[in-house]
């Protein structure tokens, strides 16, 4: 699955380096779409080392267009 399937497939404007919050171990965190398999891959910052793994439609994925600036989108948990 690529970058270009899942954009057709889910709708899901992915693109490599994107900036995104995550669903996490601790809660939210920030992070950025470094590849996709059947999932889309995050290299959180707070873990540089480590990758999340989400599937495209997952709600714990969040663009940073669609966060609030207010709320800091955790009026999508």
């Amino acid at each position: 699955m690529s970058m270009d399937y899942i954009r057709r497939t889910y709708g899901v404007p992915v693109k490599r380096g994107m900036q995104v919050r995550v669903k996490a171990f601790d809660g939210w965190t920030d992070g950025r779409i470094t590849s996709a398999s059947h999932y889309v891959v995050v290299a959180p910052d707070k873990w540089p080392n480590a990758r999340i793994r989400c599937h495209p439609t997952d709600e714990s994925v969040i663009q940073y267009p669609e966060i609030s600036p207010t709320t800091g989108g955790d009026d999508h948990e």
